[in-house]
């Protein structure tokens, strides 16, 4: 039977995503850094093993937390499974990768639209493709590699943990690319059984709010006015 027991230092790691967020400083970074490096799989109750589910592209994800300033989820994939090329405009993310080795490819647009068919195109740049493997810890900023692209490569899968600020506010855009190496933005619909992500019940012991909320300094309304404003911010393109 799965071990349900509760992850250690989950209210900190709430309450310094939230204070990174709204003021990045640098010893808050470090703080939160040092929590991520941390975790281990097994803290969430699981080992370090993803077979399949439904299917060969399902990705399983568990929601620990959301409010409107951070999402706290867990992802596992089965061996060579992938989450297609997509963004998270106007977020920042704080992913550690709990266990396994994956491939990541990442990039930025430019503001040019080449028309092609109908369709709109956008051309890549600093586009990166590597291999990285657990345990690590990698930030994706909002205007720096924020398209990216993860496939799980070791035998026994993978698994990461993500600390996205602000929360999701909208669909996210996902990309294919054409023969030529364009970008074309397309529904995740587009990906039909080669792509499913599969929203599970976390198994673990729930968050204890009241211990949260007292460990934790509430924003200040210049804070809560940032986190609005970021989120209604149009997501930057890179330059052409």
């Amino acid at each position: 039977m799965m071990d349900t027991h509760h992850i250690p230092h989950l209210e900190t790691l709430q309450k310094d995503a939230a204070n990174a967020m709204a003021s990045r400083q640098a010893a808050e970074e470090k703080e939160l850094d040092c929590l991520l490096e941390e975790l281990r799989i097994e803290d969430f109750g699981f080992s370090e093993s993803v077979g399949f589910c439904a299917g060969h592209g399902c990705v399983r994800c568990y929601n620990l937390y959301r409010d409107e300033t951070m999402d706290l989820s867990l992802f596992r994939l089965a061996p060579g499974t992938k989450i297609p090329m997509h963004a998270h405009p106007n977020m920042e993310i704080s992913c550690r990768i709990l266990f396994g080795t994956a491939r990541y490819e990442s990039c930025d647009v430019t503001d040019e639209v080449i028309m092609r068919d109908g369709k709109k195109l956008r051309r890549m740049i600093n586009h990166a493709d590597r291999e990285g493997k657990g345990p690590h810890t990698h930030v994706v900023k909002p205007d720096e590699g924020n398209l990216h692209e993860i496939t799980a490569v070791s035998d026994n899968g993978m698994a990461f943990f993500d600390i996205i600020t602000p929360s999701y506010s909208c669909k996210l855009p996902f990309y294919v690319k054409t023969e030529d190496g364009l970008l074309e933005e397309v529904e995740c619909s587009h990906f039909g059984n080669c792509f499913q992500k599969k929203m599970v019940d976390y198994p673990g012991l729930p968050l204890d709010m009241k211990k949260f909320n007292a460990a934790s300094g509430e924003l200040t309304a210049s804070e809560m006015e940032l986190v609005a404003n970021q989120k209604n911010l149009p997501w930057p393109h890179r330059g052409g």
